[in-house]
């Protein structure tokens, strides 16, 4: 009987048990009860997986906006101050660098100047010259060097623009008679006197055989500075002719060949015939475009130098037929050379 009983409670206990359970599996809407903790990270998770397409939106159109924000005010600044051209192309120059470089594709620049800029350009267009020769300059130089040597810090007085004249016209006369080499001229003067006053005039012009710079002084430079004065000398010379041709003794010099007057005359062509055939070491077979270059030279630079062909147009004018007559206007022909 103990035993019956005791079976039956258990029976009942386990039917009521399944009822429970089958009850609980039919209702769903009870929700299953969490921990808060992992509940309140369950509830972050499903609000953000519900919102994260809305924020994408709103990041896409903020970004949008800095954008056009950002390209307006590049525009403004191009407007209100222009760019320096010089950083304008170093930043084309770098930008066409990226896209050759595989940085994508990436429009030119454009080049602009301003107003000064455009007067740079102008300005080195008219003003900046090869520093070469310059018969002018040579003058300026040959007054500069005597100052120095002199030590004239002043203006040069009546005394010292004669004495300095009277050294010109030494070196000159040594150019015509003996030629370009400073050396040889001082041994041919026979004259111990004279010889020690040329040696003296030279050494005031720091005459050299050969010039690198556009401000060494040979006595072929100081010849084509003052052209007028080798005229006026070399009629007050006894020159022998240096080639057996119709040319002028006086004329047949090659320091002529820029003045119109004298180059234009079929003399002076036999002459510069001649003397560039001696000067291209086998007669008969000369450098044409040499001489040509030469003559192109000559010609532009005498007819830049308005002091010379000035006073050249003056000599022509006066009476020079006799070597006094000559020598009488050597000293004007300085002073206008030099001091005019």
């Amino acid at each position: 009987m103990r035993r019956s009983a005791r079976v039956l409670r258990q029976r009942q206990a386990a039917d009521s048990k399944l009822s429970a359970n089958s009850d609980l599996a039919e209702d769903t809407s009870v929700e299953p009860h969490l921990p808060e903790p992992i509940a309140k990270t369950v509830s972050f998770l499903i609000n953000a997986e519900g919102s994260s397409s809305e924020t994408e939106n709103e990041q896409d159109t903020q970004e949008e906006h800095n954008k056009e924000q950002t390209q307006q005010t590049q525009n403004e600044q191009e407007i209100v101050e222009p760019r320096n051209p010089i950083i304008n192309i170093m930043q084309n120059g770098a930008n066409n660098a990226g896209a050759n470089n595989g940085g994508g594709q990436q429009g030119a620049a454009d080049i602009t100047f301003t107003e000064v800029d455009k007067q740079q350009f102008s300005s080195l267009a008219t003003e900046l010259t090869y520093k070469g020769f310059n018969s002018v300059e040579m003058r300026k130089t040959l007054i500069a060097k005597y100052k120095t040597v002199k030590n004239i810090a002043v203006a040069m007085s009546q005394a010292q623009k004669s004495a300095m004249a009277k050294d010109i016209i030494m070196c000159i006369t040594a150019y015509i008679k003996i030629g370009n080499s400073s050396s040889k001229a001082l041994k041919a003067v026979g004259n111990a006197d004279l010889s020690q006053k040329l040696s003296e005039a030279m050494r005031t012009f720091d005459i050299r055989d050969s010039a690198r710079d556009g401000d060494g002084v040979t006595l072929a430079r100081m010849a084509i500075s003052m052209i007028p004065l080798v005229f006026l000398c070399s009629k007050m010379c006894k020159n022998e002719k240096r080639f057996n041709i119709s040319c002028p003794p006086h004329l047949q010099d090659p320091c002529f060949r820029g003045v119109p007057e004298i180059r234009g005359t079929q003399e002076y062509k036999d002459f510069l015939e001649k003397w560039n055939e001696a000067m291209s070491g086998t007669a008969g077979a000369k450098d044409n475009k040499k001489n040509i270059n030469w003559d192109d030279v000559a010609i532009l630079g005498y007819e830049a130098d308005g002091t010379q062909s000035a006073e050249m147009t003056r000599v022509f004018g006066i009476n020079t037929s006799t070597s006094a007559l000559a020598t009488d206007q050597l000293a004007a022909c300085v002073k206008n050379l030099l001091f005019p």
